[in-house]
């Protein structure tokens, strides 16, 4: 069963990988091209453009989704009045299709839609969000209120697991609630950041349904992000070996990112760091 769903596929999108394979062009065959394919990408200026966009979009919503995140944790975690109900809407954007919610929020990004409406009456001017910069702003601004509760239920659970005598006893001996966070909330949480951070990396730099509805990878595509290149090649230029080989980058990528992050999660014995 393994090898049939995951090592078969992996095995066989390599071998594409490796050929000069189009489906607009089956009557030449498959010709083996060794690296060439690879290559081809590399010195292809749309790769290293997907590249950076992905790396822009993952960075952004990172360094969005983890402080928000933490802050809603941090007011859930203090049992305020209604505060189930405030964990049903925060959780709520999780429940949702990707596909659903990009969608949702293309209406809502529409030139006559309701950001710019909201726009108008501040007397700050519409934007057309289809332009390159607002294009990506846009990707970032769905995607870190999609994932925003995953961040808030990770962070939740390790509050949790905090003693509260530890803060306490530092609370006795004078600290205020910005030291008591600093020296010792945020300390025991790294575990719980660095999980955040490692999952969120991979499913960022994998990103497609957001930014393949928001902006279908235009103008010119210059949003275009690594899994919307894989689609262009494949199911638009039918370049099967072109698309294997973008692929295999994206996913070398995305595991050393991902690599890199769990190393930082061990101590040289192998075991999560103590704060």
């Amino acid at each position: 069963m393994l090898g049939g769903v995951l090592l078969y596929p992996i095995g066989y999108n390599i071998w594409l990988s490796l050929h000069s394979y189009n489906l607009s062009e089956l009557y030449l065959g498959e010709h083996f091209v060794w690296l060439h394919n690879y290559l081809d990408e590399l010195r292809d200026p749309y790769f290293w453009s997907a590249l950076r966009n992905s790396a822009i979009i993952t960075g952004s919503c990172l360094a969005l989704e983890l402080p928000i995140g933490m802050g809603l944790a941090l007011l859930l975690h203090r049992r305020l009045r209604g505060h189930s109900v405030f964990r049903f809407l925060f959780f709520l954007p999780l429940l949702l299709v990707p596909a659903v919610t990009a969608y949702m929020w293309r209406f809502l990004f529409q030139y006559t839609g309701v950001f710019n409406y909201l726009l108008q009456q501040l007397h700050l001017g519409r934007v057309n969000w289809s332009t390159t910069q607002a294009g990506i702003i846009s990707v970032i601004i769905v995607t870190v209120w999609e994932n925003v509760p995953f961040a808030l239920i990770v962070f939740l659970a390790g509050l949790q697991s905090i003693d509260p005598e530890l803060e306490a006893a530092a609370h006795v001996d004078g600290a205020d609630g910005l030291q008591r966070f600093r020296h010792i909330v945020l300390p025991l949480m790294r575990p719980f950041v660095l999980i955040v951070v490692a999952i969120r990396t991979m499913d960022l730099l994998r990103l497609f349904d957001e930014g393949y509805i928001l902006t279908g990878g235009g103008p010119g595509r210059t949003t275009e992000t690594l899994s919307q290149l894989v689609y262009t090649e494949t199911f638009t230029f039918f370049d099967v070996g072109h698309g294997a080989a973008i692929s295999i980058l994206e996913a070398l990528i995305v595991v050393l990112a991902t690599a890199f992050v769990f190393v930082t999660l061990r101590t040289r014995r192998g075991g999560w760091r103590s704060p």
